[in-house]
């Protein structure tokens, strides 16, 4: 399954850490590619990567870029690579 396009990255890989009781999904880590810069980063919590209730913030490691993200694109996921 290709993965998606957010704007500002293509995500390349995600890892869905669970999903909570109100069927949440909480992303744990990522692979995305900087459309503004052309980088590849991997993003974690505290690195890069910043939960918010209903998805994530995204920040590029090497321009600093950020985008929020809804958790409903990693829906119906527990890995996806």
């Amino acid at each position: 399954m290709p993965m998606p396009s957010t704007g500002l990255f293509n995500i390349k890989s995600s890892d869905v850490a669970s999903i909570d009781l109100d069927n949440e999904v909480r992303v744990s880590a990522m692979t995305a590619e900087c459309l503004s810069c052309g980088s590849t980063t991997g993003v974690e919590a505290g690195k890069g990567l910043e939960s918010l209730p209903g998805g994530v913030v995204i920040t590029c490691c090497e321009c600093g870029s950020r985008q929020a993200v809804s958790s409903s694109l990693f829906s119906g996921a527990t890995s996806r690579s």
